[in-house]
């Protein structure tokens, strides 16, 4: 029996919320993998894509990576990859961090090509493909130009590995994937299960979306190994749920089996909680008390925990009832180490048709609309702008000053003066 690691989406040296702590869990996270890896005596390692979080990592970042790959090749365990978006830059494909590590022997890259080896008389081929930008044409064209120089041979075990957005997976809860439908023909990197089942691949690893899935479908199991730290509040358990494990893939395969066998192997991650709650119809002596005592009872029984949510109120109605408190400033204070709580004025969300799917985006564009009709799309390009300009940033103490970002927010603040005063 042959045994391997699938893992993706590692995103080493995220500073979630310019948070260090964030930063070391990550790396905690690896250790479990690689060392649950070495106890199951995996014979080779598969890691889908975006070992980085992004393509200029920083040197601690290089170095601890080092450090953990480093475990697996003095193990003699083969580590193969492919690249993922967050790994490399659109522009600069080659000459990456990825080729450097490759040079070191810590793993090797799989960019749209195939590698063949032969394990306890099994023989196995590994295809790669990595993530797919618009100009590199579709992800079907990709894997179709891989098979064409490298047709698929069923006297191997084929094993394609993809970053990618695919749909029709589940988790082993029942849930559905993170991934959505191709929302057109024209969506270059989304792609079916039912379509990569057609290729004949008898195991489809994935990476790019963060929950464990998986599906059967014409002898082919396609799977995401899911990431092994928490970013996306999609990820996490419903609210008031403490999320504190998360999985690798453990896959085993065996000569005449119609599928491989697929165990999810849990490690430990530091706890997340989801907070929601709803304070519309309460007094200001009540939202107060509520608050204190929901949070001090969080910060007693997990008080390492990341902490998120979502807290619905009345600014107008506490300012009625209390005019002399500046609520909007005071109840953010109160909260202390919920400074990511999202709050949802109920005058500009309560018409909404869903407000707890909604993004603090799609609040803004429904604030806007509704205020500054004549200036609406003046309004959102801005704030587009503004957004995706400091999602660019990274804002890490080691990379971008905190007065480049002050700067910015001064010229993006000056420009919403001077279209308030035409509005």
């Amino acid at each position: 029996m042959i045994k391997f690691a699938h893992t993706s989406d590692w995103h080493l040296g995220k500073r979630q919320d310019n948070d260090p702590e964030r930063f070391d869990d990550n790396f905690k996270a690896i250790n479990h993998i690689i060392l649950q890896a070495l106890e199951q005596k995996v014979d080779f390692f598969l890691i889908c894509g975006d070992i980085f979080d992004r393509p200029n990592p920083h040197p601690r970042t290089l170095y601890l990576a080092h450090h953990y790959l480093q475990l697996l090749q003095k193990a003699k365990i083969p580590v193969y990859i492919v690249r993922g978006n967050h790994d490399v830059s659109q522009r600069f494909i080659s000459e990456n961090t990825l080729e450097f590590f490759e040079k070191l022997g810590l793993f090797w890259i799989l960019e749209n090509e195939m590698n063949e080896f032969e394990l306890e008389g099994m023989k196995i081929r590994l295809y790669g493909v990595g993530f797919v930008y618009d100009y590199m044409g579709n992800l079907y064209e990709s894997i179709d130009s891989l098979i064409e120089n490298s047709p698929i041979d069923k006297d191997y075990y084929n094993i394609l590995l993809l970053h990618a957005s695919v749909s029709g997976l589940v988790t082993s809860e029942g849930l559905a994937s993170d991934a959505r439908p191709a929302r057109s023909d024209d969506d270059k990197m989304s792609g079916s299960a039912l379509l990569l089942a057609n290729y004949g691949f008898n195991y489809v690893a994935l990476g790019h979306h963060h929950r464990t899935a998986w599906t059967r479908m014409k002898n082919s199991l396609i799977a995401y190994s899911g990431a092994p730290e928490h970013w996306n509040i999609r990820n996490w358990d419903g609210p008031g749920i403490p999320t504190t494990f998360k999985y690798w893939l453990l896959v085993e395969i065996e000569a005449g089996a119609d599928y491989p066998t697929i165990t999810e192997i849990s490690f430990p991650v530091r706890p997340k909680i989801y907070y929601l709650q709803d304070y519309r119809e309460m007094s200001p002596n009540e939202t107060v008390q509520k608050i204190k005592t929901d949070f001090e009872s969080l910060n007693e029984d997990l008080p390492e925990a990341v902490l998120r949510g979502r807290i619905y109120l009345s600014f107008n109605r506490l300012e009625e009832q209390n005019p002399f408190v500046d609520w909007k400033t005071w109840i953010p204070d109160l909260l202390q180490r919920s400074s990511f709580i999202d709050f949802v004025d109920h005058e500009v969300a309560s018409e909404l048709d869903d407000t707890t799917e909604l993004t603090d985006f799609d609040i803004m564009d429904e604030y806007v609309e509704k205020n500054y009709p004549k200036q609406a799309e003046i309004w959102l390009s801005l704030i587009k702008q503004g957004l995706e300009t400091l999602s660019d940033l990274d804002i890490q103490k080691y990379d971008v000053k905190d007065d480049k970002v002050d700067d910015m927010k001064v010229s993006m603040l000056k420009k919403l003066e001077e279209i308030k005063s035409d509005a």
